[in-house]
């Protein structure tokens, strides 16, 4: 089940002013009044008040329309939404590689590192080796 109303949505482009829920992937969307109401959930009175507020100030109603409808225009077109989408993929895909990128690095610091060791051990080896037979 989504917490997105897309039937909200819809009510503020076609200029309907909304009461929305404190809760639930609306509440990020609409500012109270601003473009739309918002109410707590579970709460009647609250649903109440948010209505009778848009049925009787006409000029606060007709404000919350104008600006709902524009945000819906600007914010949830679909040139917007590809745009968004594009760039989550592009984050998710940069992300991938540069996580591949540091693997990379840390396996070559790896090798390094053993070769270094073995490096170490030859040099030991080679001096004590020296040391046993130049005393022989």
């Amino acid at each position: 089940m989504s917490l997105f109303g897309i039937v909200a949505l819809e009510a503020m482009l076609a200029g309907v002013p909304t009461v929305v829920s404190d809760i639930g992937g609306l509440n990020e969307i609409v500012e109270h009044g601003v473009d739309g109401m918002k109410s707590y959930a579970g709460n009647p009175n609250s649903i109440a008040d948010s209505v009778l507020t848009l049925l009787y100030d006409h000029r606060l109603c007709d404000n919350i329309s104008k600006k709902a409808k524009n945000k819906v225009k600007e914010q949830f077109n679909w040139n917007k939404i590809a745009q968004d989408t594009h760039f989550v993929y592009e984050k998710a895909i940069c992300q991938t590689m540069a996580e591949k990128q540091a693997r990379e690095i840390e396996q070559e610091k790896a090798k390094k590192w053993d070769k270094a060791k073995n490096t170490d051990k030859e040099i030991t080896n080679l001096l004590s080796f020296k040391k046993r037979h130049a005393y022989a």
